[in-house]
């Protein structure tokens, strides 16, 4: 009679002891390795083995099923690399501290290397490896990580608290105390203590010298806006290792925060050197580089950025409205109208995206010399701009604004300036933007007597309609303000008004459900503008109590 050995533990060596209840996850492309992968974890005692043959389907199991070994190769052929499964698997916290990730790779060229190892993998190992060193590096983590299974838990939570007080307490039993001092620092600037992390660290760093607290300690200063204790300490890292990718990213942010944009600029291209692929580092560099009008600079970023996005879930339209602005700038329009052909075709739905590209369409035509088809372009725009949300309007407006000013249409303009004074006439930053790009046109004097004069309508307006409230002539002053609010609808003063004096009369009229319905319109409206100012608040609370009148009662009521 045949004994398993296997099933007692007696026989079983401490990685199979440790793996038998593990579930591990295989991410390769070519089948023949990625089963060979499978039948070296199965020696090594796991029973729950999954694969995945792309990073997309990996992903999907990540979010259905929580793995305690991840072994992912870095080219996974078509769509997502190991890097993207990595920093998305972060990113949406399909992974957490107790997982084990290990990046196994057949190619080493510097620029993968470092944007494997920027996100952080558990181990990197290059192809070809043997079953001895992937058993040792697997038991080495195995034991590194025991620790971590309840604390991981409590962050996943969101319970950063709790999880700070099991690292303390992993601290003092002496249990992976590196990893786990940096986990709690980790966990510290999720509650934002700047000050007691500033103390943890300059103890952690009494007693070692690592980059990773140093780069909090400068975070530190960063966020209590101490920008030259920050800088110092980002460059004397950048000095000590001139790998460590993180440093440039806090030195470019802190360099642009003290207003030396062209410093920042610098910054970023030598960390884009060191590691050039990460989308974001791209896209921040191409942002700084268009804000110094360093557009052969911005160009090659952006594309990058496009380039190191495919099959990323952080890809957005930005990158390639901002490779069509530098395009543009630079004289390139056949290329610009093929980005904004692509990204009107990847992100077909997205309104923003389609004012984005009607603009730059606008000015690639405008400097063709076709007038029609650019004022068509605006046309849409226009319309678009209309459907925005409240918080985008005002932007939106001043560059459509901007766009008709330099294409010689100042009454459109005009207009569109005087319709962002009529909703924001109390906002003395909006005002200011607006006469400064009157200025910006040589038109001092006509953007002073424009929010001058419209100010006074408003204010008019205004006061016209609270006399009416005193006087008892509320109908009266429901029609001045419905009216004034339906023509700014992003006025935060008027709209209230407007609320108030339906609420007022939908306290007497109790079977008129219109009023109330039109109420909770404004009320939304001015809610966009400020969901914190008082007389908001008060009016909300007005309209909820009539609400619950009315159910109480057994009326029918609007709902808000």
């Amino acid at each position: 009679m045949k004994v398993d050995l296997t099933k007692n533990n007696s026989f079983m060596s401490q990685l199979e002891k440790d793996m038998k209840d593990k579930s591990v996850l295989v991410i390769e492309d070519i089948p023949e390795v990625r089963g060979s992968m499978r039948q070296m974890m199965t020696s090594f005692g796991a029973k729950d083995i999954q694969e995945a043959p792309n990073g997309e389907r990996a992903l999907e199991k990540m979010r259905g099923h929580s793995f305690d070994v991840i072994l992912c190769d870095y080219n996974l052929g078509s769509g997502k690399d190991g890097q993207q499964v990595l920093e998305e698997a972060k990113l949406e916290e399909l992974i957490t501290y107790s997982t084990i990730f290990i990046m196994v790779t057949a190619e080493n060229y510097m620029g993968m290397v470092m944007g494997a190892i920027e996100f952080m993998p558990d181990d990197y190992l290059s192809k070809p490896f043997t079953k001895d060193t992937m058993k040792g590096r697997l038991q080495k983590l195995l034991d590194k990580k025991r620790p971590f299974k309840e604390l991981a838990l409590f962050a996943k939570q969101k319970d950063y608290k709790t999880a700070i007080a099991l690292a303390n307490k992993l601290i003092q039993e002496k249990k992976s105390v590196m990893d786990v001092l940096r986990i709690k620092m980790e966990l510290s600037f999720q509650l934002e203590a700047y000050d007691e992390i500033k103390d943890f660290l300059e103890e952690v760093l009494s007693e070692y010298n690592v980059p990773w607290a140093k780069l909090g300690l400068g975070k530190v200063f960063y966020f209590k806006e101490d920008y030259v204790q920050a800088e110092k300490i980002f460059r004397e890292l950048i000095s000590e290792n001139a790998n460590y990718i993180h440093a440039y990213d806090w030195l470019a942010k802190t360099c642009h925060e003290t207003g030396r944009a062209k410093e920042a600029q610098e910054v970023l291209t030598k960390g884009t050197a060191v590691s050039p692929k990460s989308l974001s580092r791209q896209k921040n560099l191409g942002e700084i580089a268009m804000e110094n009008k360093d557009m052969a600079v911005a160009a090659k970023s952006f594309k990058a950025a496009v380039q190191y996005g495919k099959g990323s879930a952080l890809r957005t339209p930005d990158e390639f409205t901002g490779l069509a602005k530098a395009l543009t700038a630079t004289g390139n329009e056949a290329d610009a109208m093929k980005v904004i052909k692509n990204v009107n075709d990847e992100f077909r739905n997205n309104n923003d995206v389609k004012y984005q590209t009607g603009l730059l369409k606008s000015a690639i035509y405008r400097k063709q010399g076709l007038q029609e088809s650019a004022e068509a372009a605006l046309k849409e725009v226009k319309e678009l701009v209309e459907m925005m949300d409240d918080d985008k309007a005002v932007d939106a407006t001043m560059e459509l604004a901007q766009v008709c000013m330099d294409m010689g249409s100042t009454e459109d303009a005009k207009q569109l300036l005087q319709m962002v004074v009529r909703n924001n006439h109390e906002d003395e930053g909006t005002l200011g933007k607006v006469q400064g790009m009157f200025e910006k046109a040589g038109m001092e004097d006509e953007g002073k007597v424009l929010i001058a004069s419209t100010r006074e309508e408003m204010n008019k307006l205004n006061n016209k309609g609270v006399q009416l409230v005193k006087a008892g002539k509320i109908d009266e002053a429901i029609g001045l303000f419905v009216k004034a609010a339906d023509g700014a609808p992003e006025n935060k003063t008027i709209n209230l008004n407007a609320a108030q004096v339906l609420i007022m009369k939908a306290k007497k009229n109790k079977k008129d459900n219109t009023l109330l319905e039109k109420a909770s319109e404004y009320l939304e409206n001015a809610g966009h503008k400020d969901r914190f100012d008082e007389k908001y608040l008060a009016l909300l609370d007005a309209y909820d109590e009539l609400i619950q009148s009315r159910v109480v009662s057994g009326d029918d009521a609007a709902s808000g």
